[in-house]
């Protein structure tokens, strides 16, 4: 299967090069396919040089393009894995297969969405742990937390929780009647459509809902003095050791976290937030920027690890039952 994939790959590039000598690079991307585009074809247009994108499904595209990335550790195809979250990427650095450049990209939030036709926001809960009581259990949905975003939100409430608090709080949620859905994008549908009257998902899931007239309402949530804060979800560029185009790796790696992309990705209608002091969208949907919203710590590399453990230990059959 994966000698198949790679065989398309090869082809695709080639096809696309026209056997010019123009030069190329190759990104893997979890960030959505349509923001990919509009940031790298930025880039070859200051740049000069080709990139060839591949993406991945929604539900698992962060864990099955590292995967992929793994798998060609020997003979990488990949030049770049630009992550829609850190911890993919530092599971790539601690697997030996790539490397961070010194620059940090954009970020999405995990927000608390609700349908306003169905709550009010007075009565929406200000904190993540919340969703697990009886009264909001029933009426939420989060995403697959094996994947994605959801995952890494997961893996910061073990860091800052530990084991038995965040055990306690997945097994409390299914217990009182919450649901896991496929993916972010699912989350913000469903509860669009009234199926469920709260969820938790992505700032720019929010933003894509608002922007398409939904009746959708949302909580930055742990804002307290005594909450952990929002999760940050940051976009990271990896450069992929052993790259086949290691310079101009290098060159888009910067590129994905300079000013310039990030313009281009907060005035999207996924409105990501930026870095960058002032750079916000002048018409947001969501009003929301980096200085005032108090966020998580960052996922660091023992957390990341100790998430994987306490996926095999806990995780994985919880997903499994949520499955049956």
């Amino acid at each position: 299967m994966i000698s198949h994939w790679k065989t398309l790959i090869c082809l695709s590039i080639l096809s696309s090069c026209g056997g010019s000598s123009q030069p190329s690079v190759v990104i893997y991307s979890s960030i959505d396919d349509s923001y990919t585009r509009l940031v790298c074809r930025a880039f070859e247009q200051s740049s000069g040089i080709r990139v060839n994108i591949v993406t991945d499904s929604e539900a698992a595209k962060s864990t099955g393009l590292v995967q992929r990335i793994i798998a060609e550790k020997a003979k990488p195809v990949a030049d770049v894995f630009w992550s829609g979250d850190p911890m993919r990427a530092l599971k790539l650095v601690d697997a030996g297969v790539g490397k961070l450049p010194p620059v940090t990209g954009p970020s999405r939030v995990r927000l608390i969405v609700f349908n306003k036709r169905l709550m009010a926001e007075a009565g929406v809960p200000k904190r993540v742990e919340s969703l697990a009581d009886p009264e909001f259990a029933k009426r939420a949905c989060f995403a697959n937390p094996l994947y994605g975003t959801t995952s890494m939100h997961a893996a910061t409430m073990l860091e800052v929780w530990g084991r038995e608090r965040v055990t306690k709080f997945f097994t409390e949620f299914a217990a009182n009647g919450g649901r896991m859905v496929a993916s972010n994008g699912e989350v913000k549908r469903r509860v669009a459509m009234g199926e469920f009257a709260l969820g938790l998902t992505d700032s720019d899931d929010v933003a894509v809902g608002l922007a398409e007239g939904k009746e959708l309402g949302f909580v930055v949530p742990d804002q307290s003095s005594e909450d952990m804060g929002a999760v940050l979800v940051t976009a990271v560029p990896v450069i992929i050791s052993g790259a086949p185009h290691e310079r101009d790796a290098g060159l888009l790696a910067s590129f994905l976290a300079s000013e310039q992309a990030q313009r281009h990705l907060v005035e999207s209608d996924a409105e990501f937030l930026s870095n960058v002091a002032g750079l916000v969208k002048k018409s947001s949907q969501l009003g929301l920027v980096l200085s005032g919203i108090k966020s998580a710590p960052p996922i660091t590399k023992d957390a990341a690890n100790a998430f994987y453990m306490w996926e095999r230990d806990f995780l994985e059959s919880w997903v499994s039952a949520q499955l049956q």
